[in-house]
C-alpha cells in the first residue's frame, strides 16, 4: 500500500512522513525509512530475525550471491558505471608525468607529486559526481531485492537521486579523504575506508544527512571494524597485484595505445565488479545490524 492509495495517510513511526508501505505483520502504516526485510517495519523485524543472520560471514557469502543475482536487472548502471571509470582511467594516464631519469632534485621531484595529487584530486572529484548517482541506484536496488520488494529500475533511481545532493557532498568528502591518505600510505586509506563504510546506505537507505551519516557509519563500523578492514584490504591488494602483473604482461604484447587502452579495460572493470559486490555486502550488514539494534 502506498501513500497513494491512502492521501494524506503518514507513517506511524514518523508523523511528518508519507507512508511507503503496510507492515506484513501488525499492519501499521510506515514510511519507507521504517522498512526492514520481508515488508516489515522495525518493531516487527525482531521478532522474525534469525539471530544466526547477524553475522559477518554469512553476510558476505549472501552479498556475493545479492550482487550476482543483480547484474542483470543493473546492467544499464553497471555498464555507464564502467564506461566512466575507463574513460577517467584513460584521462589519468594521459595526464600522468613522465619519471625523471637520473637522480632529479627535491624540487622537481616535488612537483612531480603535487602534479600527480592535482590529477588524483580531480580524477577523485569527477569519479565522486558519478559514484554518487551509481551506488545510489545500487544500494537502492540492493536493499529493495533483499528486502523481498523489487520496485522497477527507474522508480529505484529516482528515489535514490533524490538524495543524490548528499551523497555527492559525501564522496567529495570521503573519496578526497582516501585520496591524500593513499599518498601517504595504503594502510590508512584501509582504515578511513573501513570507517566510512556505512556512509552511502545511511544517507541513501538511512535518509540521513552527511555529519549524521559519518557518526552513525563510525558506530555501526566499530563492532565489525576488523573484519571489515580486512575486506577492504584484500580488495586494495588485488586491484595492486592485478594491475602490477597485468602491466608488463600487455606492455610485452601490445603497443603503447593499446596496452593502455586494454590495461585500463581490464583494471576498470575489476573495480565496478568488486564495487557491486562490496555494496551488496555492506547493504545486507547495514540492514541485519538495523534489524539487531530494534530488538
Amino acid at each position: 500500500m502506498s501513500s497513494e492509495a491512502l492521501p494524506g495517510a503518514v507513517c506511524a513511526k514518523h508523523p511528518t512522513e508519507p507512508i511507503a508501505f503496510t507492515c506484513a505483520r501488525c499492519g501499521s502504516f510506515r514510511c519507507e525509512q521504517c522498512r526492514m526485510d520481508a515488508d516489515l517495519c522495525p518493531d516487527c523485524a525482531p521478532r522474525s530475525l534469525d539471530p544466526a543472520n547477524v553475522v559477518f560471514m554469512s553476510a558476505v557469502r549472501d552479498g556475493v550471491m545479492l550482487a550476482f543475482k543483480q547484474v542483470g536487472p543493473l546492467a544499464p548502471v553497471i555498464a555507464f558505471d564502467a564506461l566512466a571509470h575507463i574513460m577517467l582511467g584513460l584521462l589519468e594516464q594521459r595526464w600522468e608525468p613522465e619519471t625523471p631519469t637520473g637522480h632529479p632534485s627535491l624540487a622537481v621531484f616535488a612537483q612531480g607529486m603535487l602534479f600527480r595529487l592535482g590529477v588524483l584530486m580531480v580524477v577523485s572529484v569527477a569519479g565522486a559526481f558519478v559514484a554518487s548517482a551509481v551506488d545510489g541506484i545500487q544500494l537502492q536496488n540492493l536493499a529493495d531485492a533483499a528486502r523481498g520488494s523489487p520496485r522497477p529500475l527507474g522508480e529505484q533511481a529516482g528515489l535514490a537521486l533524490k538524495r543524490y545532493p548528499q551523497m555527492l557532498a559525501m564522496n567529495l568528502l570521503t573519496d578526497m579523504g582516501s585520496a591524500l591518505l593513499m599518498m601517504l600510505c595504503c594502510v590508512p586509506a584501509v582504515l578511513f575506508t573501513a570507517v566510512v563504510s556505512f556512509t552511502e546506505t545511511e544517507v541513501v537507505l538511512g535518509g540521513q544527512g552527511v555529519i549524521a551519516a559519518l557518526r552513525r557509519s563510525y558506530r555501526r563500523a566499530l563492532p565489525m571494524f576488523w573484519k571489515l578492514t580486512l575486506m577492504i584490504a584484500v580488495y586494495f591488494l588485488a586491484d595492486i597485484v592485478l594491475a602490477a602483473g597485468l602491466a608488463p604482461l600487455l606492455k610485452a604484447t601490445l603497443s603503447q595505445g593499446a596496452h593502455t587502452v586494454v590495461f585500463e579495460v581490464i583494471t576498470r572493470t575489476f573495480v565496478v565488479s568488486a564495487s557491486l559486490v562490496l555494496n551488496a555486502i555492506v547493504t545486507l550488514l547495514y540492514l541485519r545490524t538495523r534489524l539487531a539494534e530494534a530488538k
